[in-house]
């Protein structure tokens, strides 16, 4: 079976799924916790994948979403951050996007949950108060280059490499600012499921219908 080096994914439909099973938003977003979690312990154990991009948290999202909400947010990711402190999974944790946006002590949290568990593989890459957009502009600023390789070295995952397959749930079609150069050419798959009704055996299907695809690379 042929499988990614490096996979992207957007958790999309939680608060739809709350609304679909009628809990709050509060219950659908642990749920989708422990999916994230089932679905790093599937690619960890059961494949040779080395790299994960999570879209945790855009930037649309931290700039539009109401104070309680976001407050929510807050609250859960720091309570995950301080149990995968105290447990190490056996990940590498990195943190990308616009800090600045975040509450201090959780982007304290943050960098002590990368340095806990530095080394560690597959490496993932938390994207939280993310653009693309705003990661493209922001590395054009810096570098002033001449080429992909060397504007790349200025995205907020450098050594990360581009995206062999992106994959987003909820049937969404579209990218919402996930990725836009680094998945320049990965496999697409929209799958139907909310991000919370996901089961190991649908990220097997994904892994497989990416497995079907003839990657062609412009040629």
């Amino acid at each position: 079976m042929k499988y990614p080096r490096t996979v992207g994914i957007i958790p999309d439909g939680n608060r739809r799924y709350a609304r679909k099973v009628g809990i709050p938003y509060h219950e659908a977003y642990k749920k989708g916790i422990e999916v994230a979690r089932r679905a790093l312990d599937f690619l960890k154990n059961e494949t040779p994948v080395k790299y994960v991009y999570f879209y945790t948290l855009s930037l649309e999202n931290i700039r539009k979403r109401s104070k309680t909400e976001l407050n929510l947010l807050f609250s859960l990711l720091r309570k995950e951050a301080r149990k995968w402190i105290e447990e190490t999974p056996g990940v590498e944790v990195r943190v990308g996007g616009e800090l600045d946006y975040l509450p201090r002590d959780l982007v304290d949290l943050l960098k002590e949950l990368e340095k806990k568990t530095e080394g560690n593989e597959p490496k993932v890459g938390l994207l939280i108060g993310y653009s693309g957009i705003q990661e493209v502009v922001r590395a054009a600023s810096l570098a002033n280059p001449s080429s992909y390789e060397e504007l790349r070295k200025y995205f907020y995952l450098p050594d990360f490499p581009d995206a062999d397959l992106v994959l987003r749930t909820s049937g969404e079609m579209r990218l919402s600012g996930f990725l836009p150069l680094q998945s320049a050419y990965a496999e697409f798959i929209f799958y139907p499921k909310l991000w919370p009704e996901m089961e190991e055996n649908d990220f097997r299907a994904v892994l497989e219908e990416f497995s079907r695809r003839e990657r062609r690379f412009g040629r």
